[in-house]
C-alpha cells in the first residue's frame, strides 16, 4: 500500500461529520473518484480494504445522507463493502485490524441500511452480508463474541428493513443450516439459526412459500 493511500485513511478517520462542519458536500468530488471502476475493481487485496476503509468513511461524514447519488453505483460500493468483511475470517492476518474498523464503522454509522432505499436491489447486498459475514466465522474466531454479535445485528437489521425476504437471500441463509456446511462450520450454522430464530416474521412466509411450491 502506498504512502498516500495510508495518509488519505488516517485523515477521514479523524474528520468530523459535514453536519457537525456545516459542509454538506465535503469529500464530494473524492468518492466520486475513490468509487471508479478501476479502484473498485482492484484485485489487490491490501488496496481494497484501505480502499473500503476510507470510502466507509465518507459514509460515515456524509450520514445520515449518503454521497452517492445514482443506486446502481450506491448498491455496487454496498456490495464492496460488503465483500471486504471477508478478511475477518483469518484474526492472525495482518490487516485483520482495518477488516474490523471497517465492520465497526459500517454497523455504528449503520451504512448498509441504505440499501432499503435501492427497493428490489437492496437483497443482492442483504444477500452478500448473509454470504460474507456468516462464511468469516469460523474456529479461528469462534471466541469473539463482539465479531458474532456485531455480524448478526447487522444481517437482522437489513433483514426487518427490507420489504420481503427474497428466494436467494433465504438461500443464502440456508445454505449454512444443511450439510456440509452445517457440520464444517457450526459457528455459522448457529448464526444462521439464530438470524432465523429472531427474525420469524420476515423469514417464515418466504420459507413457507418456498415449502408450498
Amino acid at each position: 500500500m502506498g504512502r498516500n493511500e495510508r495518509v488519505l485513511d488516517t485523515a477521514l478517520k479523524d474528520a468530523e461529520t459535514n453536519e457537525a462542519v456545516g459542509a454538506p458536500n465535503r469529500y464530494a468530488t473524492l468518492i466520486q473518484h475513490l468509487t471508479k471502476p478501476h479502484f473498485l475493481n482492484n484485485s489487490n487485496k491490501d488496496v481494497q480494504i484501505l480502499l473500503a476503509c476510507c470510502i466507509a468513511n465518507i459514509m460515515r461524514v456524509f450520514a445520515p445522507e449518503s454521497p452517492i447519488g445514482d443506486p446502481r453505483l450506491l448498491k455496487e460500493v454496498l456490495l464492496f463493502l460488503v465483500r471486504n468483511l471477508d478478511g475477518l475470517a483469518d484474526p492472525s492476518g495482518p490487516n485483520y485490524h482495518r477488516y474490523f474498523y471497517l465492520l465497526e464503522n459500517l454497523a455504528v454509522t449503520e451504512t448498509l441500511q441504505l440499501a432499503i432505499h435501492l427497493g428490489d436491489n437492496a437483497q443482492p447486498v442483504l444477500r452478500q452480508l448473509i454470504k460474507t459475514g456468516f462464511a468469516a466465522m469460523n474456529e479461528k474466531n469462534s471466541e469473539e463474541a463482539s465479531l458474532r454479535g456485531i455480524l448478526s445485528s447487522m444481517c437482522s437489521k437489513l433483514v426487518q428493513s427490507v420489504d420481503q425476504v427474497s428466494n436467494s437471500v433465504l438461500d443464502a441463509i440456508l445454505f449454512f443450516l444443511v450439510p456440509p456446511q452445517k457440520v464444517n462450520n457450526r459457528d455459522s450454522y448457529r448464526m444462521a439459526r439464530d438470524l432465523i430464530m429472531s427474525n420469524r416474521d420476515a423469514v417464515e412466509p418466504q420459507i413457507q412459500l418456498v415449502s408450498f411450491f
